[in-house]
């Protein structure tokens, strides 16, 4: 398939694009979580060690961040058990970027896990050159549950968990 550029078809191999900066990633910064974290907070909790600064070098950037958290869901009773994640740029939730865990309530016994991978991406414009903080936060929705990050096994951390922040030329 040929390539158009400003209307002329032609191959572009060994040419020089010039002036085209936009999308091109101008630093990257990343938080590995390695420890553990568990709550059975019912309100929006930050998750310890997963966050990441950025100071983003135009107003016009934008700012690419991308988490991917190791979690689980405990079911201690017999309500369904959820936990919500999402990305937060200081202060501000961000929209669209959540993960649900869920084990049914119809289940026979009280005890049972659920879990797996949250990947949350979420393109933000936050619209300054000072320093801004993404982070990951979580909550609990149902019954007596807990969620998890990072679970452990004979004190040995087998997942990480990471959040990645690169800011994108406008």
């Amino acid at each position: 398939m040929p390539i158009v550029l400003n209307g002329t078809t032609g191959d572009i191999s060994g040419s020089s694009l010039t002036g085209i900066d936009t999308g091109k990633i101008l630093q990257a910064v990343q938080t590995i979580k390695t420890d553990s974290f568990s709550t059975t907070a019912t309100s929006m909790t930050d998750v310890t060690n997963l966050s990441v600064n950025i100071t983003p070098s135009s107003t016009n950037s934008k700012i690419l961040v991308t988490a991917s958290i190791d979690a689980y869901v405990q079911k201690t009773s017999s309500y369904n058990a959820s936990a919500f994640f999402i990305v937060v740029r200081d202060t501000t939730a961000l929209s669209g970027v959540h993960m649900r865990c869920r084990v049914d309530n119809s289940m026979t016994c009280n005890y049972i896990n659920a879990g797996g991978n949250a990947v949350l991406i979420y393109l933000d414009s936050p619209n300054t050159t000072s320093q801004v903080t993404y982070k990951i936060q979580c909550t609990n929705w149902g019954g007596s549950h807990t969620t998890t990050v990072n679970g452990q096994a004979n004190n040995t951390y087998y997942a990480k968990s990471t959040i990645v922040a690169q800011e994108v030329a406008a």
